[in-house]
């Protein structure tokens, strides 16, 4: 059960990252040499698969809970430990929405907007 779980949750995630990250690598002419523009993807990809995973589980741990607390039949320890996972499970996601939104604050506040929300490397004399 435990490795069909894996399955699915690595097909979810093949399937919820973006697009190919070798699609977009920058090459020096003439060679195979891979700039660090390659880098680049490869952190924006991580942090858009980190993002769904956070999500993910956010409604695993929603549904485990859920599911805990309705088969709890009165037991008050089985209760309070589905409570403390509805409650861990909700204070995950209000942090992660709360980062995001100070994100964006901060940015609109500086006018560093572009500088905050999109992820790039400045390399070499920009245009």
């Amino acid at each position: 059960m435990k490795s069909l779980l894996i399955l699915c949750l690595s097909i979810l995630i093949l399937f919820l990252s973006s697009s190919p990250i070798h699609a977009d690598w920058e090459v020096f002419p003439g060679t195979d040499v891979v700039t660090l523009r390659g880098l680049e993807h490869i952190i924006k990809t991580f942090l858009n698969i980190a993002t769904a995973l956070a999500g993910l589980a956010f409604l695993i741990m929603i549904l485990a809970s859920g599911f805990k607390l309705l088969s709890a039949w009165g037991n008050p320890k089985s209760v309070e430990e589905a409570q403390a996972g509805l409650t861990k499970a909700f204070l995950g996601l209000f942090l992660l929405i709360a980062a995001w939104f100070i994100i964006r604050f901060i940015g609109e506040f500086t006018g560093l907007k572009e500088l905050l929300t999109t992820f790039t490397l400045q390399i070499g004399p920009t245009n």
